[in-house]
């Protein structure tokens, strides 16, 4: 869906431009193409950052939703259950448990959609969303 939108929205961009060129020199094409390439890019971006994002608070709604209990948010079967549930593409990375106590190791999840990134940081008790990467 997300690949639809930007395309459809480059495709536009760049018809619409070189539609209202043809009477315009190769480089003034070449220009408004380049243009046309980098709103296309920067919209890209912006989309991602916001689906990123996005997919972080709802994994912080699904944390605090499928918690029993006294269960530490920072319990790796809470949070991967928790990252299973939140719907879309995003990757989630960053659920680690390298002592086998069962809670993740330093509470950070990086939510990652395209190149955007968005980080869910996690106590016993609390979830904070922030803006890019961990």
């Amino acid at each position: 869906m997300r690949a639809r939108v930007l395309g459809v929205l480059a495709a536009l961009v760049g018809s619409g431009l070189v539609l209202g060129l043809a009477g315009c020199s190769e480089e003034a094409r070449e220009s408004v193409r380049e243009t046309g390439e980098d709103v296309a890019g920067e919209v890209t971006g912006r989309v991602e950052q916001g689906l990123a994002r996005t997919a972080a608070e709802a994994l912080r709604v699904e944390i605090r939703e499928q918690a029993r209990g006294d269960e530490s948010y920072r319990s790796v079967a809470l949070l991967e259950t928790a990252a299973d549930a939140v719907p879309g593409d995003a990757a989630f990375e960053g659920i680690e448990d390298g002592d086998g106590d069962g809670l993740d190791d330093d509470g950070q999840i990086e939510v990652g959609v395209g190149d955007e990134r968005a980080c869910v940081t996690v106590s016993d008790e609390e979830v904070e969303v922030t803006g890019g990467a961990c």
